[in-house]
């Protein structure tokens, strides 16, 4: 009765653990791929320095593993404009989220931001302004059929120094069933045959 119920144990123990890993989704980025770009940026007018718009992304970004409902936000670049007395209405900016894994399309989206610089050469100064995102929540489908949201947050308020930093939320919406490897199949059906191999020969000993 014991290996009966020890080869059982073991039968079910392999079928959580493929429960437990169809799951959750697993974010690595793709940091050669993702970037984030100011593609149009001339000042209307600056004074004391050049008042200009600039963006570094913040990677290599923690990878991610999120179960189904679950949502991540994280910092995705710092925006920076140079020290100066200026004003800019319309600076462009493109960005572009890339994944190893799951295997998806990149999520990619422009903006349109606007921004007052105050503070001359050798002070840090203030900054206040907007950068709003053409299309900031895109859902995606991995290969597998998994899905998934990824909301790029607009930026808006007045910071100290010339630097803003913007985030990223991704949400699993989706997490498609993953089927088991072919030697996880060989250990359940014989995790099982065992079982039932035991009750049979137990059923013989009890009729003899």
């Amino acid at each position: 009765m014991r290996t009966i119920l020890a080869a059982a144990s073991a039968a079910l123990t392999l079928f959580s653990a493929v429960a437990a890993n169809a799951a959750s989704l697993v974010f690595d980025f793709d940091e050669a791929n993702s970037h984030v770009n100011v593609t149009s940026n001339t000042p209307e007018f600056c004074a004391l320095g050049a008042c200009l718009l600039s963006a570094d992304m913040l990677d290599p970004f923690a990878n991610l593993s999120l179960d189904e409902g679950q949502s991540a936000t994280f910092d995705f670049v710092t925006f920076s404009v140079s020290s100066g007395f200026g004003r800019d209405k319309d600076a462009r900016v493109d960005a572009v989220l890339a994944f190893l894994t799951p295997d998806a399309d990149p999520a990619h989206t422009g903006g349109t931001g606007s921004y007052l610089r105050l503070g001359g050469i050798f002070t840090p100064g203030l900054v206040t302004g907007s950068l709003t995102w053409d299309n900031p929540i895109q859902q995606i489908t991995a290969l597998d059929g998994s899905i998934f949201t990824v909301k790029f947050h607009d930026l808006k308020g007045v910071t100290f120094g010339g630097n803003a930093t913007a985030k990223v939320t991704i949400t699993v919406d989706h997490v498609a069933s993953a089927a088991p490897e072919p030697a996880t199949w060989a250990l359940m059906i014989g995790g099982f045959g065992l079982a039932g191999a035991t009750l049979r020969r137990r059923r013989s000993e009890l009729a003899a």
